[in-house]
């Protein structure tokens, strides 16, 4: 049976107190600590995302590079004659090597470009066969015998030992031919060569209150945003043993030195500020 001892006394006021005090020391630092840990979490997602998202950009801008190739076995296009067959549009890709970066393009004008920024113009082919009949000269639409599959307003490109005519699809290529806006200014002998070509136009835009990374393919109306949130797109180019900014095409010998004497390129860009560089080797096939 339990009897009350008078001597056993309950915790004193002083106990209390220390213990409601070591309580609130104990509850404030796992706040802390959790603040802390959520803070600590969060900037290693914003890092992730970062990283990742420069990652993205970086290895676009490599495997479009990888892909851009030299157009046809007549030789290499800066010595041959370049025509546009696109009825409406005066920018002519053929003009520029595979590989290439400036501040401006002639005639093209790239909607809300951020100023100060620069531009990278990539070509390539993407698909490729020989003519297996007589392509004859037209002024309108035409269809061109291909196996190649190659989508609405893709450019198809011709290439003799005389020179290269590029043109537009109208339509999707039913398997058997592909219809062309505009047919070749002169006639085309079997054996020719025919490409499904490509041109990437990387530029930054300004979306609003954002700068996105747009790519523009084959002069398109508008550009597809590849990235968002992306400031600034600076421009240099490996050449002599040195780095350069890129410059405007009328600088005298400026095109031509990107067929012969460039051999990379260096990308800065941002994200979320902060800086990250690609660097790519232009490659022999590319030149």
């Amino acid at each position: 049976m339990y009897r009350f001892n008078p001597k056993q006394k309950g915790a004193t006021l002083i106990q209390l107190l220390v213990g409601l005090a070591v309580a609130a020391f104990v509850i404030l630092m796992v706040e802390r600590m959790y603040f802390v840990l959520r803070a600590k979490y969060y900037n290693n997602v914003s890092a992730l995302e970062e990283n990742t998202k420069a990652l993205e950009l970086s290895q676009a801008i490599r495997s479009s590079i990888d892909d851009a190739t030299t157009p046809s076995s007549f030789g290499m296009w800066p010595w041959q004659i370049k025509t546009l067959r696109v009825p409406g549009e005066s920018f002519n890709p053929l003009n520029y090597p595979p590989v290439y970066a400036a501040t401006s393009l002639t005639n093209l004008n790239l909607s809300s470009q951020v100023s100060g920024t620069d531009i990278l113009l990539i070509q390539g082919v993407l698909a490729s066969e020989t003519t297996t009949s007589v392509i004859m000269s037209s002024s309108t639409s035409v269809n061109i015998p291909t196996n190649m599959s190659i989508g609405s307003s893709d450019y198809v490109l011709l290439a003799d030992d005389s020179g290269y005519e590029l043109m537009k699809s109208a339509s999707n290529s039913t398997g058997s031919s592909v219809t062309v806006t505009q047919g070749p200014s002169r006639d085309f002998a079997i054996g020719s060569y025919l490409a499904h070509y490509q041109t990437l136009v990387f530029y930054l835009y300004q979306d609003g209150a954002d700068e996105d990374v747009y790519l523009l393919t084959d002069n398109a109306a508008s550009g597809d945003e590849l990235l968002q949130k992306i400031e600034d797109f600076q421009i240099e180019y490996y050449l002599n043993g040195a780095w350069s900014a890129v410059s405007s095409e009328t600088t005298s010998g400026y095109v031509d030195s990107w067929y012969k004497e460039v051999k990379g390129i260096r990308v800065s860009y941002s994200v979320n500020g902060k800086a990250y560089t690609a660097i790519v080797a232009i490659k022999q096939n590319n030149l």
